[in-house]
Formats: structure tokens, C-alpha cells, sequence
């Protein structure tokens, strides 16, 4: 079974893939920045490397790094952003593959194939109408799991809308962008997908630079709507 390095610095994300590691590899290790990322490859041997392209550097710089330590390493890029755009980011980077969040078990399926003993795993099933139901089926069913990421993203909620207008009064386009990156994988795995794809939309018109007026609006839009889904959700996984 193989051995994984991760660099993810969502916490939601992390939880996520370290469900869909457990039973297809054998040692994983996790690192929230380039720091822990190339301490943990500078003492550990993996397998292949899984990288979220806005790790706390852009990838591109950060694989000249990787590739001083492991030069053969595979690397697997993560991002929620079109792989399109991704792969041409990335031209001419040396890079195994990418890998387009929210993930799922069939895609960690297919890049651990020749390394895992669990050549029959299944997909992961379809929703069933229940917005937490596919979360569900890709923790493996585990209530602590599912409980640990949705308090997880209950608390920070808060902390993220309060940041988000700030930026905006600011006018700091390029952070708010980043922010509202690093939160839309959330609604994705959540089940959320109105507010995914609103969310989605957004971010596209903060990196043109389109309509910044209404932005103040939008974001209320997506707290209010956040707001009243928060209670159903702590209902439905008891936190």
C-alpha cells in the first residue's frame, strides 16, 4: 500500500483526503505550508505527493524546491479551479497529473492504483437528495469524521465573512480572491452546490475585477443564505 505526502493548507480539505486515504494507503502525512511540506520529504520516502496549487506559494516555485529533494517524486496537483487553466499554468512544470477538488475515492483510486491493495473500491455514490449524504459516503460513513468537519467549518464561517468585507473595504481584490478560493472547496464537499456555484461565480468576477460595487451585496447574499443552512446542519450531524 502506498505512502503519501499531502500539501493542503484547508482544514475541511485535509479531513476529507485523509478519510479517503484510510484503507487505501499505508502512512500519510499532512502539511499545512512549503515549511512542513519539505520537512516531512526531506525525512519520509512517500510514494507520490499530493500538492494544492495555492499552497502558501504558487506551485510552480515550490516544485523547483520538491524537485531538489525527490527529482522523481510524482506529483499530483490539487485545485478547485478548471484544470484547463491549471495545466496552463503549469506548462512545462514537471508534474504527474491534477486532480480537481472537491475529490472524490475514484480519483484517489486511480493515482494510487499501482501502489494500493484495494484495487476493488467502489466510486463514491451519487447524492441521494440529502445535501450531506455524498460528504457522508466519502468519510466511509464515520459520524466523528463528519461531525469534526462540519463544526469545522460552522466555526470559521463567521471569521471568513468578517475577513471577506474587510478585503472588500478595503479593496484588496487579490486576497479577497485567495479567501474566497480557499472556502469554496467547503460548500463543494458540504453538498452545498447552489452556494458552490455562486460562490464559484464570484470568484471568477473578483479575479477580472467585475462589478466590485455589488460585491458587498454578494457577500451578504452568500452569509445570509450560509446562516440559515448552519442550524439544519448542526441538527442533521448533532453538534
Amino acid at each position: 500500500m502506498c505512502k503519501i505526502v499531502v500539501g493542503e493548507d484547508n482544514v475541511i480539505t485535509q479531513q476529507v483526503i485523509e478519510a479517503l486515504l484510510e484503507g487505501r494507503c499505508r502512512q500519510w502525512w499532512m502539511a499545512g505550508n512549503y515549511a512542513e511540506l519539505l520537512q516531512h520529504l526531506k525525512e519520509q520516502s512517500p510514494d507520490l505527493l499530493l500538492l494544492d496549487y495555492h499552497l502558501d506559494k504558487d506551485a510552480q516555485e515550490g516544485i523547483a524546491e520538491i524537485r531538489a529533494i525527490h527529482p522523481t517524486l510524482p506529483i499530483y496537483i490539487l485545485s478547485a479551479d478548471p484544470e484547463a487553466i491549471i495545466r496552463k499554468k503549469m506548462s512545462g512544470v514537471d508534474v504527474a497529473g491534477f486532480l480537481q477538488k472537491p475529490l472524490n475515492g475514484t480519483m484517489i483510486d486511480q493515482i494510487i492504483r499501482p501502489f494500493a491493495a484495494r484495487e476493488d473500491e467502489k466510486p463514491a455514490r451519487q447524492s441521494e437528495g440529502d445535501y450531506l449524504n455524498n460528504l457522508k459516503a466519502l468519510l466511509g460513513h464515520n459520524p466523528e469524521r463528519l461531525q469534526r468537519i462540519v463544526k469545522i467549518f460552522v466555526e470559521e464561517a463567521p471569521a471568513h465573512f468578517a475577513s471577506m468585507q474587510t478585503l472588500i473595504d478595503q479593496k484588496q481584490w487579490p486576497q479577497l480572491k485567495a479567501l474566497v478560493h480557499r472556502v469554496r472547496a467547503s460548500y463543494g464537499y458540504l453538498g452545498l452546490q447552489t452556494l458552490h456555484e455562486r460562490i464559484t461565480q464570484w470568484e471568477t468576477d473578483i479575479e477580472h475585477q467585475r462589478n466590485t460595487q455589488s460585491y458587498s451585496t454578494i457577500l451578504q447574499e452568500i452569509k445570509s443564505a450560509t446562516e440559515k443552512l448552519i442550524e439544519e446542519i448542526r441538527q442533521a450531524v448533532k453538534i
